[in-house]
């Protein structure tokens, strides 16, 4: 087994905890328990049985539940529900690299779900009722893949030794199309909820 790095490491350990303490306010805020155990839930099965390799680039249909999730759930729920992923360790994923993917899915959630909120975006998503809606949703989506762009490329980096331009143009720059089409499914599942909890 490859042994990790110092530097991943302590990258890994600050990803790990900046997704924590964005999920710390559940123990205040009050929250959508029930949409948040269905889409954890959800999420973690997506994660354990979905999964597509493009170009050494992990995607699962987990990034759309997420997206889901930044719609219905407030930034501190959808930390929550990242760290979902800490508790799915297979025979191929060890404990350290779950939780990790977990933190990042949960981190990038948390800030788009931020930027969604800040920008005028609400729960009950309805396009169709209120086309101008949608434009907080897709900011989010290009937020969440711009932020877990980045915080996957800071573990390429500090794993692998790749410069932060290598990662983006032979990785990430050609996957960006598959990962945004992955994160408008999530926008669609949001509003399918909304239309149906309406």
């Amino acid at each position: 087994m490859k042994k990790i790095p110092p530097l991943a490491r302590a990258y890994v350990a600050v990803v790990i905890t900046a997704t924590v303490v964005c999920a710390l306010p559940l123990s205040w805020l009050s929250v959508n328990w029930q949409a948040l155990f269905v889409l954890a839930a959800l999420y973690a099965a997506m994660e354990l049985l979905s999964s597509v390799f493009i170009l050494r680039v992990r995607f699962t249909l987990g990034a759309s539940v997420v997206l889901a999730g930044v719609v219905l759930l407030d930034p501190a729920a959808v930390a929550a529900m990242g760290l979902a992923r800490a508790f799915i360790v297979t025979r191929n994923t060890k404990p350290l690299r779950s939780t990790f993917n977990g933190a990042v899915m949960g981190l990038s959630g948390a800030v788009s779900s931020a930027i969604y909120r800040a920008l005028g975006g609400t729960a009950q998503l309805n396009p169709v009722n209120d086309p101008g809606a949608i434009w907080p949703a897709l900011v989010a989506v290009l937020v969440f893949c711009v932020v877990n762009g980045l915080l996957v490329s800071g573990i390429m980096v500090t794993a692998e030794g790749m410069s932060f331009v290598e990662v983006w143009r032979t990785s990430l720059f050609k996957t960006m199309g598959t990962y945004l089409g992955f994160c408008l499914i999530g926008v669609m599942i949001a509003a399918l909820w909304g239309a149906l909890n309406a």
